[in-house]
């Protein structure tokens, strides 16, 4: 069975954003493109565990013409990936790839790594902070 890997950049107090949702300070530098760092994150990941939350914000997110190539670039390849999103209250979309789990145990992100190791894939998974809110226990 495949590892499941956590990757996030969190704040101490638990959180990713600012009081008011804000991201800005995960660029510090002016000449670093949100899309570099995006693009870091994502290029050795081949399934995507989201929590509701984090999904609506980040995973079904389309870049508008007033972000940068890099950025879009980003979302292009993030939304190549497969994707599970946990939660409580949303169904599927049979319009997108990503798959929706109703479920509050870990057995449905260990039986996803299963079958990817079980397909020899080899795929690397990558879940979101938000997943602990609908109660999936993950180690890392």
């Amino acid at each position: 069975m495949r590892k499941i890997s956590l990757k996030l950049a969190i704040t101490l107090d638990g959180f990713i954003e600012k009081p008011n949702a804000e991201m800005d300070w995960l660029v510090r530098d002016e000449e670093t493109d949100f899309g570099d760092i995006h693009t870091e994150i994502l290029s050795d990941k081949d399934i995507i565990f989201y929590g509701r939350i984090s999904y609506d914000k980040w995973g079904n997110f389309h870049p508008d013409g007033n972000e940068s190539q890099k950025t879009k670039d980003a979302y292009n390849l993030m939304h190549s990936k497969q994707k599970y999103v946990f939660s409580k209250t949303k169904k599927d979309d049979t319009r997108s790839s990503q798959c929706f789990v109703r479920t509050q145990t870990t057995a449905q992100p260990r039986s996803v790594s299963a079958q990817a190791t079980a397909l020899n894939r080899g795929d690397n998974l990558g879940c979101t902070p938000s997943l602990r809110q609908c109660g999936c226990k993950i180690s890392y």
